[in-house]
């Protein structure tokens, strides 16, 4: 994926193709831009996080006493990816903030199990685990075990390795099938992509959580914000399934589930955060002109992974993908000259395949006036800034950015949230002309409209950090029924238009995203409502009740008020996180 730096804010840049990676019977009745970012970086300065109180900086892990009382924030960043996974770290005191952040502060989980001796260690630049997994006679393997196991079993029986799973991130991709052999993989286990990605993550988040409590005084009272890093590329419809996933991984391990509103970065921007938060321009001995300067305009593109070994044995068949990122760049570079009315003056190559030699050879012949970075001038940039580990450069960077999420995209949502409902007919309603009905406790000589839906939030609309959206809806009940009210609250992720049946084209997509559900017999037993009398003369009751749709942040927080703005019976937190361009506050 390619994301255009200006300066030293992340600039725009649209979704990529993957060559340049880059139930109730009751219903209620109605009464591509990429995010840009600031970081301070003057001449002779280290790169600080906007701050009112410049002594509030994140130290190394302490175990005093003041420190064990109060429970501490961490921010955890998770790069899944193709070949390997990283997951970097920080941790402050929440009331004092994080204050001014260097690289020394972030840290990466090391210590992976059966990782070969050494491995882990501080100075090694393996901090990262392979995503690899296996599912062998109901025993559960991954990461370093893989290899090791396979080696064993190899000598007995070659069969069972065929289940081995590489590359599973690839099963993420909604616009592109995944490889065949993996498809073949998941049918003959009878895993679904999601069980698959679920069960190897939730062991990264196992050992994870285990590591910051030997290492980092963590407990179960620390607040734990997620960082989730993804490629540029993918849509928002892989963006919501990989928050998904998870959503089930933070419940099952118990980490970062009580406030879970995991912050999306993308890849590339990441990548970014990472260079301009770790390389100090003011020191000329590290590097021939590496660290980026005030003002200029650089690009990242982000190569993927997994391709690079066998793209130089066969690099005629990777001819197309390698002149599709060359086409890229091209378009990158043209847009900046137009619109920035500036040339590029770096490309930053990064991800698997931009240790492809065919791939630097190509952008370098194309272009020949702009300083190419390629993986070992990174590398030797890492030795020279004393960074730990290049393996963790989209990790450590998405941490960074997520200390100050300030200046990203706007909080324009990509999803349309409403509620499934009854409405009294209404003739200037076109969805009503195609779905009248009249039918049980309803005065049968009024109209009505069932099973419609009202979208109080629609798809492609700015939403602010905190707003709320209200409706009074009503539900009608026999003579002895119970008074349940079960509202349920739907999603979609198409332009959406209001008072269409659930089951009409314009709700296509419309999934059931919670319910939000009261139990109000002790209205009915008391007799503080009475009846009404339809004109068959037949009794019912009517009860109005209040739906409210909160948004705070990344989360939506249905309530359901019984009476209207009074008692919250039910609340429901939906996550929307998926739901924003990455780089969102």
């Amino acid at each position: 994926m390619l994301t255009t730096i200006r300066g030293l804010e992340a600039n725009a840049a649209q979704s990529r193709r993957d060559s340049c990676h880059q139930a109730s019977t009751q219903t209620p009745v109605k009464s591509a831009l990429l995010p840009s970012f600031s970081l301070a970086l003057e001449s002779g300065d280290k790169k600080k996080l906007s701050s009112s109180n410049e002594e509030n900086t994140v130290t190394e892990a302490s175990r005093s006493e003041s420190e064990t009382e109060r429970p501490l924030k961490f921010i955890v960043a998770l790069d899944f990816g193709t070949t390997n996974t990283s997951v970097s770290y920080v941790k402050f005191d929440p009331e004092k903030g994080p204050g001014s952040v260097h690289s020394t502060n972030i840290k990466s989980i090391r210590g992976w199990p059966d990782a070969v001796s050494g491995q882990n260690q501080a100075s090694d630049h393996n901090a990262n685990v392979p995503s690899e997994s296996w599912y062998l006679d109901g025993e559960y393997i991954w990461g370093y075990a893989v290899q090791q196991r396979m080696s064993d079993q190899l000598a007995q029986d070659f069969k069972p390795s065929q289940d081995v799973i590489k590359f599973s991130k690839l099963l993420l991709n909604h616009d592109k099938k995944p490889p065949m052999p993996l498809r073949k993989q998941l049918k003959r286990l009878k895993k679904s992509v999601h069980e698959v990605i679920t069960d190897y993550l939730t062991q990264i988040f196992t050992h994870t959580k285990k590591e910051l409590i030997e290492e980092e005084n963590f407990s179960d009272t620390c607040a734990v914000e997620l960082v989730l890093c993804l490629p540029a590329g993918w849509s928002f419809a892989t963006q919501r399934d990989m928050q998904r996933i998870m959503e089930d991984v933070a419940k099952e391990v118990d980490f970062g589930w009580r406030d879970f509103e995991p912050f999306i970065i993308n890849e590339p921007e990441a990548v970014a955060a990472y260079l301009l938060e770790s390389m100090d321009p003011s020191d000329a001995l590290k590097g021939d002109d590496i660290p980026p300067k005030k003002g200029q305009t650089f690009i990242v593109c982000d190569a993927g992974g997994g391709t690079v070994i066998i793209s130089e044995r066969m690099a005629l068949h990777f001819k197309e993908s390698i002149e599709g990122t060359i086409e890229l760049l091209r378009k990158q570079k043209e847009t900046a000259a137009v619109e920035k009315k500036e040339d590029v003056a770096k490309i930053i190559l990064a991800g698997g395949f931009s240790s492809s030699n065919a791939l630097q050879e190509r952008v370098k012949e194309e272009f020949p006036g702009v300083n190419i970075l390629t993986p070992k001038k990174l590398q030797l940039t890492v030795f020279l800034w004393n960074i730990s580990d290049v393996s963790t450069i989209v990790s450590h960077g998405a941490v960074f950015r997520a200390l100050n999420k300030e200046n990203g995209p706007e909080r324009t949502i990509m999803a349309s949230f409403g509620l499934l409902q009854d409405e009294r007919y209404n003739d200037k309603f076109e969805g009503h002309a195609l779905h009248y009905i009249t039918q049980g406790t309803m005065d049968p000589a009024e109209g009505w409209a069932t099973n419609v839906i009202e979208w109080l939030i629609k798809t492609n609309k700015k939403v602010g950090l905190q707003v709320s959206y209200r409706s009074t809806l009503c539900q009608h009940f026999d003579i002895g029924d119970d008074w349940i009210v079960r509202q349920r609250i739907y999603s979609s992720p198409d332009s959406v238009r209001d008072h269409y049946h659930i089951e009409h084209d314009y709700n296509a997509k419309a999934e059931v995203a919670g319910i939000v559900e009261a139990n109000l017999n002790e209205y009915r037993d008391n007799g503080s409502i009475q009846p009404k009398l339809a004109s068959n003369d037949k009794e019912y009751f009517s009860l109005e009740y209040e739906i409210v749709l909160e948004v705070n942040g990344r989360n939506i927080r249905a309530k359901l008020f019984y009476p209207p703005g009074e008692a919250c019976c039910d609340e429901l937190k939906i996550c929307i996180s998926a739901y924003f361009r990455a780089g969102t506050k």
